[in-house]
């Protein structure tokens, strides 16, 4: 399913340059995101994508993503688009 614009979240690269692990779980917890892009704002490209469950495998962690989607906010999200 696509995403539309306005709501897709990304970090910025030099932000992430900057940030801890920690920093990075908070965030996509906070925003309920399992993935987020990455942005190079400066070279104006995307630099990849962070998952969590990546991170998890990686730090052999139960990261849990408590995201707020339904079938019922996709419709909405597709009946708004129609």
């Amino acid at each position: 399913m696509m995403i539309s614009r306005n709501d897709l979240h990304a970090f910025s690269y030099a932000d992430i340059k900057k940030a801890n692990i920690n920093d990075v779980i908070n965030t996509l917890k906070n925003y309920g995101l399992r993935h987020c892009l990455v942005i190079d704002r400066e070279n104006h490209h995307i630099r990849g994508v962070i998952s969590s469950s990546d991170i998890a495998r990686k730090l052999q962690l139960p990261i849990e993503i408590n995201t707020a989607t339904s079938f019922s906010r996709i419709f909405e999200k597709i009946q708004s688009a129609i």
